[in-house]
This record gives structure tokens, sequence and C-alpha cells, in this order.
């Protein structure tokens, strides 16, 4: 699908549904993704009920998931898992403050493709985004 910019055209690259939390992180995200010519927010969620509620319907529609680990009322897994079962091939990007080695191996034990710092620059989050996009 193209996508009209002002004196050019560009080829859209991927929907994105963002699961976070602190919904000032939540909005910077969206605001930094929605300045990408190739990338659009599809749907955002603070909670994992809201992010289940939210995907159920609307799995076709997603190209990637941005999913926080630590939430209100569960773990960003739980909706990687539901993902998983509607849309088996779909990119997760887990970004978290967590680190560690152990902990990057349980996240994609837990089904996630690649996990990225919060402190992470802009540049480093939408390079992720885009080599998981373009798998």
């Amino acid at each position: 699908m193209l996508v009209r910019h002002p004196g050019r055209a560009v080829r859209r690259l991927g929907r994105i549904f963002l699961l976070e939390d602190h919904s000032w992180f939540r909005r910077a995200l969206a605001d930094m993704l929605a300045l990408e010519p190739d990338l659009e927010v599809v749907g955002e969620a603070g909670s994992l009920e809201e992010a289940r509620r939210e995907t159920r319907d609307r799995a076709k529609e997603i190209d990637l998931a941005l999913v926080d680990l630590l939430l209100p009322d569960g773990i960003g897994t739980e909706l990687i898992r539901d993902l998983r079962r509607t849309k088996p091939d779909l990119p997760v990007l887990v970004l978290t403050v967590a680190r560690g080695p152990d902990l990057y191996s349980w996240v994609r034990s837990m089904g996630a493709d690649e996990m990225i710092s919060k402190d992470a620059s802009v540049e480093e989050i939408l390079t992720a985004v885009r080599i998981l996009l373009r798998r």
C-alpha cells in the first residue's frame, strides 16, 4: 500500500499496536511512530484487558505488536500468547525497563521476537521495528 506524503509516495511497511501502561510514554511512542511515513499506529492500550479487547477483532490489521512487560493487570507475555494463537507470524517487540540475559531468554521463550530497553534511542527503537517488519 502506498501512502501519500507531500511530494512523494511511500510504501507502508507496517501497522503497529502499542501496549504500554504509562500513558505519557505510550503517547510519545505513538507520536514518534506517526512521524515515520512508512509506519502507522493502528491501536493502543494501557492494560492487558484493554489490549486483549482491542486486538481480538483487529489482529488482521496489525503487522507488529510493541508490548510492555509489566502491566497493572498482568504481564505482557499473556498478550503475546494470545496473539500467537490468532496470528502466529505476527512480529512482537517487547519494550521494557527490565534487563538481563535471563530475562531476554525468558521473553523469547514466551513468544517475543525481540526485546529492547525503554532507554533505547529513537533510532534504535525504529531500527528494531523495521527489522522485525521486514522478516
